[in-house]
C-alpha cells in the first residue's frame, strides 16, 4: 500500500513538472529525425505510423513510452530499413551510432 502511494506521488510531480520519464522515446525519435531529417513534420510521422498526433508528441518528448514489438516492426517498414536497428535504438542503442 505504501509504494503504490509513493508511486502516485512520482507521477503526480512528473506530471507537473513535465519530465522526460521515457528517455529510450526520445532516443527513437531522434533516430527518426535522422532517418528522414528535418523537413518530414511529426504530423506526416504520425500518420504514416498510424498514430495518434498527441500521443506522437508525448513520445517525441519522452512522456510516452517505446511501442512494442509490433509497432516498432512497422515503424521499420514505415523508413524502409532493417527491423533489427529499430529495435537496437529502442533498446537503448545511441541513435547515432547505429
Amino acid at each position: 500500500m505504501e509504494a503504490t502511494v509513493i508511486t502516485e506521488a512520482v507521477k503526480k510531480k512528473n506530471r507537473k513538472t513535465k519530465q522526460c520519464l521515457f528517455p529510450r522515446s526520445v532516443n527513437l525519435y531522434r533516430f527518426i529525425r535522422l532517418i528522414l531529417g528535418p523537413d518530414v513534420r511529426d504530423s506526416e510521422i504520425a500518420r504514416r505510423w498510424k498514430m495518434d498526433i498527441k500521443n506522437f508528441h508525448q513520445f517525441s518528448v519522452g512522456r510516452y513510452p517505446v511501442p512494442r514489438l509490433e509497432r516498432l516492426e512497422q515503424l521499420a517498414k514505415m523508413l524502409k530499413i532493417n527491423k533489427h536497428l529499430v529495435f537496437e535504438v529502442a533498446g537503448g542503442a545511441s541513435a547515432q551510432k547505429v
